[in-house]
């Protein structure tokens, strides 16, 4: 079975979501779809790397979730934005954090503490993540 991409985005924007995490150093993200079909979820990790998990609903179904950090999502989210309606505003801001976690993680010492500068760039762009989750309009400009 393959999977479009333009089928990917349909499923991300109705079923996925980007999960805003405390990690170190600083926060971060991280991209989910969640589904009751296994045979998605095993397609959306052959393709896109990450890692699946199988839970119970509360009515004893399985669910499966397949979940990726954002700074490894990079492709998958720059692949399916051009076809998302619901979700594109949140990836635009998910590849903003992941382009800085990236470029960070990228230099000698980017094991090293956070800034105050890097520690407020990357709680704005949080922020904006929650508020976009939750249809709350954000007025600071990136």
């Amino acid at each position: 079975m393959e999977l479009s991409i333009q089928y990917v985005a349909g499923l991300f924007d109705g079923e996925g979501s980007v999960h805003v995490v405390r990690n170190r150093p600083g926060w971060g993200a991280s991209v989910s779809v969640g589904v009751c079909n296994k045979e998605v979820i095993d397609k959306l990790y052959t393709t896109f790397g990450g890692s699946t998990r199988m839970q119970l609903t509360k009515k004893g179904r399985e669910f499966f979730v397949w979940r990726m950090g954002i700074t490894k999502a990079t492709e998958f989210l720059s692949s399916i934005q051009p076809f998302c309606i619901i979700k594109r505003s949140v990836i635009v801001v998910a590849l903003k954090l992941a382009s800085i976690m990236n470029e960070r993680a990228s230099k000698p010492d980017g094991r090293r503490a956070l800034s105050n500068d890097e520690e407020l760039l990357r709680l704005v762009l949080v922020h904006k993540i929650h508020c976009l989750n939750a249809n709350v309009s954000f007025t600071s400009e990136l």
